[in-house]
């Protein structure tokens, strides 16, 4: 399957047609800095949509309530956090554009921060990093072995820092229900809850007939009913969640967090229990709310303002207790098996070609040609690539990389805007 990626991203189809395009791309602007004013903007922007998706439940480690029209549209919307980021890290490292102050650098600082508290995610720091390192990358062209061999040590650094505060801030919170946020004094930890190293399947296979109720949204074993969303509980969690790591550094139990990280990259247990179990589970994934990946597709297109009652494409939650009986943890299903399962051996490689050719399509025609301006193509092709999660399905590949492209495309209209009001008048 990751051959025919590479494959199809290679091919001399992706070349002409990345080439045809970019040069129907909009010129870039004469004046090449980027206007921190707008970099704000966009900032304050995606600060605002992300408030809105932590209040649904869609981000922050929470559980989700019913989707409504505009989710989807209001969580996409805090990809401008990103773009602003991207954006300022452009313009620091390129020697081309205006130097900023060094007081602006509170900007990325406020936005890692914020974002480790918000989302609560252990990817969380990761990704603030490579954007700023996509950034660097595009800023300063072509790098030496060095320059890369330090961008990667540090991406290993990120995602180590990261795992061990997003693990104990769940620890601390008490899972997406949040009934550990109230602890006894003087504790550290709550008493953390056992996790079978490999997850039993269901003893008995559902049947068409005795298909199993849809899982609740919550923990079986769970007396407390879930708290709804607040930014004051969640920033008292993440406050004391550096305090127990500053304070009591042994607690973060290095052991457990490891033990999660393989068991976080254990793709292919993962894989081959969903392929195995497929046959025989399919007829009870409407019951549970699982949709296939043909749905998952050509409904991502349609927005739910159009749709009210379009089904959730997304559960990860009912996809854990169905195929692995136990939904605590967030199994991943990677794209290529998700071919394999829902179309078989021959479509897995005809569906990763083609992704292949959209990702190659995208690089040859935002890379190949003068960079824009305000490090626009740079920022798209950045942005774009980062949307594509190698862990989930292959359904919400394409419907991802189209929300991102239009709310980067608008980040960035607004921008040259800026730009444009902001030039000075002959």
């Amino acid at each position: 399957g990751y051959l025919a990626l590479w494959l199809g991203c290679r091919s001399r189809a992706a070349l002409a047609v990345g080439l045809r395009l970019e040069t129907r791309l909009p010129e870039p602007l004469k004046e090449r800095t980027i206007p921190f004013g707008a970099i704000l903007l966009l900032v304050v922007l995606g600060m605002t949509a992300s408030y809105g998706a932590f209040r649904s439940g869609i981000i922050g480690f929470a559980l989700p309530r019913a989707p409504r029209a505009f989710d989807a549209a209001i969580s996409y919307a805090g990809i401008l956090i990103s773009l602003g980021h991207f954006l300022f890290w452009f313009r620091w490292f390129d020697p081309r554009q205006k130097r900023l102050s060094r007081w602006t650098l509170a900007l990325p600082v406020l936005i890692v921060v914020l974002s480790m508290v918000v989302w609560g995610n252990r990817g969380i720091l990761l990704s603030c990093y490579l954007v700023a390192a996509f950034a660097f990358r595009a800023a300063r062209g072509r790098l030496s072995l060095a320059q890369n061999t330090a961008i990667v040590a540090l991406a290993f650094g990120a995602l180590f820092v990261g795992m061990v505060y997003g693990s104990m801030f769940r620890r601390l919170k008490g899972g997406e229900t949040g009934s550990h946020e109230a602890l006894p004094p003087g504790s550290i930890l709550p008493a953390p809850t056992p996790v079978p190293s490999t997850p039993a399947a269901p003893a008995v296979v559902p049947t068409p007939s005795l298909a199993p109720a849809p899982p609740t949204t919550s923990s079986p074993t769970s007396v407390t009913p879930p708290a709804s969303p607040s930014l004051e509980r969640q920033f008292a969690t993440s406050a004391q969640t550096a305090g127990a790591l500053v304070s009591h550094p042994r607690s973060a139990g290095f052991s457990r967090i490891f033990a999660g990280v393989g068991q976080r990259l254990n793709l292919l247990s993962d894989v081959s229990v969903t392929v195995a179990r497929y046959p025989e589970l399919r007829a009870s994934e409407a019951a549970f709310g699982i949709t296939d990946l043909w749905t998952m597709t050509w409904t991502g297109f349609v927005p739910r303002a159009f749709w009210p009652g379009k089904p959730r494409v997304s559960d990860a939650r009912a996809y854990a207790e169905l195929y692995f009986g136990w939904g605590g943890n967030s199994y991943a299903t990677s794209p290529p098996a998700d071919l394999l399962r829902n179309g078989g051996p021959l479509v897995l490689p005809l569906g990763m070609a083609l992704l292949g050719f959209v990702l190659g399509v995208l690089t040859f025609s935002l890379g190949s040609g003068p960079a824009g301006a305000v490090g626009e193509r740079a920022a798209l092709s950045a942005l774009l690539l980062l949307s594509v999660n190698l862990e989930g399905s292959y359904g919400l590949l394409l419907p991802t990389l189209l929300r991102t492209g239009l709310v980067v495309l608008a980040g960035l209209a607004i921008v040259r805007l800026w730009s444009f009001l902001a030039a000075p008048r002959r």
